[in-house]
């Protein structure tokens, strides 16, 4: 959302709420089911910038960037409140978490600061400001992602320890969600429309272990008890891909063929003093593992360059790394500071420049290397899931299972299609890492 400071000011609509949600997609699914709870109460969700008696702003704190675009939005709603735009602001989630005491002496204007923690009971904390409202039917979450697609979080929290990460001391220790839940919030985004499923966690892998369950018993049931088309997973690490995983993956077809793999780097010194579990060895099997028994299946890396004590000689084995291993989509990041991480106290920081450019590099080089593997895929014939008009100057753009949402090269389309249906394409160029597609004569499949 951006806001003008010099926009004309729209008065807030009484009972109402606006929303802007930052961060990761699992910050997203909380702030849905969050407006689902205030929708319960009687609250008439409205679009960002409408104008509402109430904004509810959840942020985000996993790195230094993430709590600069929090504190930016939240002082362009304390001037938004100011203009009467806005009559109550509320500010929730992870910064407020870690932060809260030194925020609310910042920004008195905040009219209630909510915990990640406290988001449970949010509702509850505006009771006083909702009298008088008509409640409504409670559903477990009021959707703000296109029709098509939604997230659906697994677990909680996180036992893995990384020495860059945050996320135990915001999110506590890992907690799977019951199983039922789960699959009637499923079933309630399928009777929504719903036809990619992204299941999402900080350890997707990790589920089950602490109720005698697993992320493959779920995956069962959600086939069983759904038709959702795309089932997707997300952050898979290594020390919890299991054969028993891998072999559902390659016979379900309604399990995208996609792998996502955060393996964070290649030496075995670096790997070590990030606190990770899987060694250098177990990274490298795993990957061909991969490769051999889901043959044609997308595996997106995460790497972290400019860790504390990284090395040019360790940089040069990752790069080394990302090129042997062939991914077809890789994100990488370079080491935020953080002073709540573990890493914080460890000696031989690299500089920031350093690890911006040992950033660049290897996206550069990673980007050669995809643009090679897209122009093999010109002539193939691809399911596509048609997201909506393009945004760089064709007619639609859409994915096939092997791109997720927001985050991989796109398809785009040439012609016409209807969004959030199934589309036979025909490959015929790329531009990037987009390919360009047609219609084939079968046209819509679903």
């Amino acid at each position: 959302m951006t806001v003008s400071r010099k926009s004309k000011a729209k008065k807030h609509q009484d009972g109402t709420v606006e929303f802007l949600a930052l961060g990761c997609d699992k910050n997203l699914v909380d702030t849905e089911r969050t407006l689902a709870s205030l929708a319960a109460k009687g609250l008439k969700v409205v679009p960002s910038g409408a104008g509402a008696e109430y904004l509810l702003i959840t942020t985000c704190s996993f790195i230094g960037p993430a709590k600069e675009e929090s504190l930016e939005q939240i002082l362009l709603a304390v001037e938004r409140k100011k203009r009467g735009e806005i009559k109550k602001l509320v500010v929730a989630g992870c910064m407020v978490e870690l932060y809260c005491d030194e925020l609310k002496k910042e920004i008195p204007e905040v009219n209630l600061w909510v915990k990640f923690s406290e988001l449970d009971y949010l509702a509850d904390k505006m009771h006083g400001w909702l009298k008088g409202k008509t409640p409504a039917q409670a559903e477990p979450r009021f959707l703000t992602t296109p029709k098509h697609l939604s997230y659906l979080k697994i677990s909680e929290g996180c036992d893995q320890g990384c020495r860059f990460c945050v996320i135990p001391k915001i999110r506590g220790r890992f907690r799977s969600m019951p199983m039922k839940a789960l699959i009637e919030e499923a079933k309630f985004l399928e009777r929504s429309g719903v036809k990619e499923l992204n299941l999402v966690a900080q350890d997707l892998c990790d589920y089950g272990k602490d109720c005698g369950s697993s992320l493959t018993k779920l995956l069962v049931r959600l086939l069983k008890e759904t038709r959702l088309p795309w089932l997707r997973l997300f952050y898979l690490n290594p020390e919890g891909i299991t054969d028993e995983l891998l072999e559902l993956i390659r016979a379900e077809p309604r399990v995208c063929k996609y792998v996502d793999l955060p393996f964070q780097h290649i030496s075995e010194r670096v790997l070590k003093a990030m606190g990770r579990k899987a060694g250098e060895k177990k990274i490298r099997g795993l990957v061909e593992k991969i490769r051999t028994r889901l043959p044609g299946a997308a595996l997106r890396g995460t790497a972290l360059v400019g860790f504390p004590g990284e090395t040019e000689k360790d940089f040069r084995e990752l790069a080394d790394f990302v090129g042997e291993a062939d991914f077809d989509w890789l994100g990488v990041f370079a080491f935020s500071l953080e002073e709540q991480a573990a890493a914080f106290r460890l000696r031989g920081r690299v500089a920031e420049g350093t690890a911006q450019r040992r950033k660049e590099e290897l996206e550069f080089f990673w980007s050669d290397l995809a643009a090679a593997k897209n122009s093999a895929k010109i002539g193939s014939v691809l399911e596509v899931l048609v997201d909506g008009r393009s945004d760089a100057g064709f007619d639609y753009q859409g994915r096939s299972q092997f791109q997720g949402y927001e985050l991989d090269g796109l398809i785009q389309l040439k012609g016409e299609f209807e969004p959030g249906r199934f589309h036979l394409v025909r490959i015929i160029g790329q531009q990037g890492l987009d390919v360009l597609g047609e219609k084939t004569s079968q046209g819509e499949v679903i």
